[in-house]
């Protein structure tokens, strides 16, 4: 397919179903940032893009601070932000004053004193407060043009690439295969059946090369062994010439920082200098696991074949991607470099699972690939779709799922259970802190029938589960509207509260036994609006009560907090429910 007619299509789409008014360079801003970091366009309009509604209806771009998306991922502790052109050619002064505009904002906190509309403001207040909570997170500036890094424009981005570590300027080209790789993903991988040529010792006797340490346990089977490293990069070649690319040789559960792990220069430094002999001294090695295996029983031809069917790398992402990189710029460089291998068998999708987060102790796992395909997600699927609703559930959802690919409404499957978690379960601030504490606990509740939650996700149809989501997504849409229909001179919090305003609604519909999916807006408004303003309140009492003890005050922080539904709570005079919380106490 022609890309520019590609592109076209979704600009289009956008256009009218966000009310943009022709306005083509709004949509290829939430094109763009939805395809960089695979997210529906309903939760880049939502939560990510820095466009502000105007009282008529339209849009504003104005006083963003030359950002235009700016999104904080927890897991990979990788704060994204974005620049986007609906143009052809690549102005020079334009990425110089976007690197300068992001150092201008999150490095010196705008002292240059810029004028900022309401988005920006909330979302820079989030991220000036990650550090003081002890995080170090990693920038990535993303430069998007319509256009092509050919000519003039390629030496341009070139040049600024390699003077800023942190941007990657992209073209309508990236785009196109950003979304060709997220839609290949979603597709079934067909068999790659591929035999690891070990190495054998050279120190052992020629009598016992020992060149396999191999041992197996209940129905698991392990093999350890040396690999060459252009090894490795041929099992690459293999996977992406039978299934387009290579994202299906890296396992679900770490496929989802295919985007977001930097090359480490030490690593690479290792590869490409004098002591890459040393490299498997130096590393931690790949770890697999694949469906079959087939051992050798001696040594065959002076040789030791491993016969595998779909292997998969669960820990070693990044080893694997700068290894390939090295080989692809530069072959001989790996000539004389080994890479250490633990390779186990089973067909065990549990026991995978373990391996595989037992394995990435030093780097998160993807908790939404974990729990995507659990039974009670893929029943809420069906259900949201029979309403209409796109239900994103994992990596590239957003752009092969039939009502996302409509723009229909989308919803993300680790949005709607974090609101779940805010009302249903009653823990806003918990909700607001972490997302990813939410879903592993969700996720563990999954498969632990000791768990109180497990007769909520453990896949039950029965489960009251699904009707209290569909009052989660009513709850929820109806606050980020009001949330994005607000004007500059609204309250601030608005832009910090959708999780406890969330939860005090639901409190207040349960108090006068209503449920809001079958509610129209008139009637939600009534208690958006009590429950907006006893927030409001409850601010303003904490607030007072910091400044008479001399300490600052924050909306990110008291939302974070249990004082905050402590004190709503009480305002409200509503009593919390010990369903839960009694369980684990």
């Amino acid at each position: 397919m022609n890309q520019t007619v590609f592109i076209n299509s979704y600009l289009e789409k956008i256009d009218q179903r966000f009310g943009f008014n022709g306005n083509r360079g709004h949509a290829f801003e939430i094109f763009a940032v939805a395809a960089v970091l695979d997210k529906s366009f309903d939760e880049v309009y939502n939560d990510i893009s820095t466009l502000v509604k105007t009282a008529n209806g339209g849009h504003d771009g104005g006083n963003d601070g030359g950002m235009d998306g700016i999104y904080f991922d927890e897991t990979t502790a990788t704060l994204a932000v974005f620049q986007t052109k609906n143009s052809e050619h690549l102005g020079d002064n334009e990425v110089t004053k976007f690197v300068s505009d992001y150092q201008n904002l999150f490095e010196r906190m705008n002292t240059a004193q810029l004028p900022l509309n309401k988005n920006v403001t909330a979302k820079l207040q989030t991220i000036w407060d990650i550090p003081r909570q002890g995080i170090t997170y990693t920038p990535k500036l993303f430069f998007v043009f319509n256009g092509k890094k050919e000519g003039q424009d390629k030496d341009i981005a070139d040049r600024h690439m390699r003077q800023h570590s942190m941007l990657e300027i992209l073209d309508s080209p990236d785009l196109f295969s950003k979304i060709k790789s997220l839609q290949a993903a979603q597709r079934k991988r067909k068999t790659v059946s591929f035999t690891f040529m070990a190495e054998k010792s050279n120190i052992a006797s020629s009598n016992d090369p020992q060149a396999l340490i191999t041992y197996a346990k209940g129905n698991v089977r392990s093999v350890g062994f040396r690999l060459k490293a252009k090894e490795l990069c041929r099992l690459i070649e293999e996977e992406k010439q039978i299934n387009g690319n290579e994202d299906h040789l890296f396992s679900q559960n770490i496929r989802g920082f295919l985007g977001a792990v930097r090359t480490n220069q030490q690593i690479k430094n290792t590869l490409t200098g004098q002591d890459s002999a040393y490299f498997p001294f130096m590393n931690n090695g790949i770890t697999m696991i694949a469906e079959t295996l087939k051992l050798p029983n001696a040594m065959q031809a002076g040789t030791y074949p491993i016969q595998t069917v779909n292997p998969v790398i669960v820990n070693g992402l990044q080893s694997t991607q700068v290894i390939y990189d090295v080989y692809k710029a530069n072959p001989e460089k790996l000539d004389d470099v080994d890479v250490m291998i633990r390779l186990y068998d089973t067909q065990d999708g549990e026991l995978a699972e373990k391996i595989t987060t037992a394995t990435n102790t030093q780097t998160s796992i993807n908790v939404r690939d974990k729990i995507s395909n659990r039974d009670f997600n893929q029943q809420l699927k069906v259900l949201f779709e029979n309403k209409g609703i796109g239900y994103i559930t994992k990596r590239g959802d957003s752009f092969e799922n039939k009502l996302s690919r409509e723009l229909s409404h989308t919803v993300s499957s680790e949005t709607l259970l974090k609101f779940w978690y805010a009302t249903y379960y009653e823990r806003p601030e918990t909700a607001k802190a972490s997302k990813t504490q939410v879903l592993q606990q969700l996720y563990d509740a999954t498969s632990e029938t000791s768990d109180p939650l497990h007769g909520y996700f453990g896949g039950d149809i029965n489960s009251p589960l699904y009707v209290q989501m569909l009052n989660v997504y009513a709850i929820h849409n109806f606050v980020v509207t009001k949330r994005n229909e607000s004007l500059e001179d609204a309250p601030d919090l608005i832009q910090h509260a959708d999780e406890i305003l969330c939860y005090g609604i639901h409190k207040y519909l349960v108090s006068t036994n209503q449920e809001a999916s079958s509610l129209d807006a008139a009637t939600m408004d009534v208690a958006y609006s009590s429950v907006f303003g006893n927030v409001m309140r409850v601010t303003q009492e904490y607030q007072a009560q910091l400044l008479a003890h001399g300490r600052t005050y924050s909306h990110n922080n008291y939302f974070k907090s249990a004082q905050s539904r402590f004190d709503l709570n009480r305002l409200a005079s509503w009593l919390e429910s010990d369903e839960w919380h009694s369980a684990r106490n």
